[in-house]
């Protein structure tokens, strides 16, 4: 890529984090939180025996962090942390309470969103969907329902015509559609539990068709608008060029990777890319691991980037990545070791537009619950929400000031050393 700055990543390079409107406020007309409050999940919880390691109440969304209440103050901390960008999005359960009804106090609310983000010159990357629905759409089937298209075009259309002409020009229309068609439909590990191919392929289909639909529908409102979506990716890693392990990857890509995305790619400006980790055929046997036990090998995002610009050819924002990490003692090093790897792939000719990491805050982390502490910023749930940035909010602050410079690798060499004493699996 040409016009390098200072800081050794492109000019006008989109540095920021993520964040998902129900992880951080909640929805009570939703079909997680209807999921989360059902006898079905507590017995679960029981017979797993997730209750006895965590409350009831850790895994019951509720306000979350109340950011729908404090975004004002929220938005100006991501200002003070040196962010240019910001993944936030809306929630459809808020803007469409009843069937064809569009609430013109929450389009209002998310106007006043966007207007103070204006303010302080962030860019806006919108998230049209993650993961929830209406109750009353998902009473009607949900995304199998023959009407799930026209609800989530109404949906689409309210928002967009109420944000673009406030110059939201980036949008992500789904976040993670594989994660969300696999663990819902398939594994029958989310709302609503099923383990039905045929049942997540129809899905599969509707998602495609709602995306495609909200691409035009942008387009049409701002045909300058740059749309993609968000998709859970992991380059799958052979070991040796053998029939076998061709054949492997081959058939993890087709099935986790490129399943929805072959079929929008000529409805795509950019590949959105969610990473946490990738796959080594037989393995990785030994590994640093995050609070969650996921694999953290910063190389993975370099190949996965390479897999995708291979596949594609369009430009790619890394719209998620991150770690669990409740003491913050592996997050700098995972972070500032990733992003040497996003440079190096910028180097070699990839148009890598952004990095937004998961996540701006500590948040409620779907079947998880809020145990799992993805944040730059902790919340203090037992401090009334206080926000409270970690080291590596700093770091990622002179980072995004400086670069991987000799000067900040100096001032942060305490946290960004490999965490020789962490957990080792």
């Amino acid at each position: 890529m040409k016009n390098i700055s200072k800081n050794g990543f492109p000019e006008n390079f989109d540095w920021g984090a993520a964040f998902a409107s129900y992880q951080v406020s909640g929805c009570k007309n939703s079909n997680w939180s209807d999921w989360e409050h059902s006898e079905k999940r507590k017995n679960d919880l029981e017979e797993s025996g997730e209750l006895k390691k965590h409350s009831l109440s850790n895994f019951l969304c509720g306000d979350a962090c109340k950011h729908d209440k404090r975004f004002v103050s929220d938005f100006n901390l991501v200002k003070k942390l040196g962010h240019n960008s910001l993944r936030t999005g809306s929630e459809p359960g808020k803007i469409m309470p009843k069937k064809g009804v569009i609430d013109k106090k929450e389009i209002a609310r998310i106007v006043k969103m966007v207007k103070h983000l204006n303010k302080l010159g962030i860019k806006i990357y919108w998230n049209l969907w993650h993961w929830t629905i209406p109750t009353w759409w998902q009473e009607e089937g949900g995304w199998e329902s023959p009407h799930a298209i026209e609800y989530f075009t109404l949906y689409t259309n309210a928002v967009v015509n109420a944000l673009a002409p406030l110059g939201v020009t980036h949008w992500i229309t789904l976040n993670e559609t594989n994660v969300f068609g696999k663990l819902s439909y398939e594994y029958g590990a989310w709302p609503p539990q099923l383990s039905d191919h045929a049942r997540y392929e129809v899905v599969n289909d509707a998602l495609v068709q709602a995306h495609i639909a909200a691409y035009k529908i942008i387009k049409k409102v701002c045909p300058q608008s740059f749309v993609g979506v968000a998709h859970a990716l992991g380059h799958n890693e052979m070991t040796e060029a053998t029939a076998e392990q061709r054949e492997w990857k081959e058939k993890e890509d087709e099935a986790w990777s490129r399943h929805f995305l072959e079929k929008i790619k000529d409805y795509q400006d950019f590949v959105g890319i969610n990473h946490y980790r990738g796959s080594l055929f037989g393995g990785r046997p030994v590994t640093i691991t995050n609070d969650l036990d996921w694999d953290m090998y910063p190389r993975a995002i370099y190949d996965t980037i390479m897999d995708v610009w291979k596949w594609y050819g369009k430009p790619i924002v890394i719209t998620e990545n991150g770690c669990a990490d409740d003491e913050d003692s592996r997050r700098p090093w995972f972070l500032w070791e990733t992003l040497k790897w996003i440079q190096k792939a910028i180097e070699d000719g990839v148009p890598v537009l952004g990095y937004l990491h998961w996540s701006l805050m500590d948040n409620f982390e779907w079947a998880y619950g809020f145990w799992p502490r993805f944040g730059l910023i902790e919340i203090d749930r037992e401090n009334n929400l206080k926000r409270i940035p970690r080291k590596s909010a700093y770091l990622y602050r002179d980072i995004i000031r400086y670069g991987l410079t000799d000067k900040v690798a100096k001032k942060y060499s305490d946290i960004i050393a490999y965490p020789q004493n962490k957990k080792i699996v």
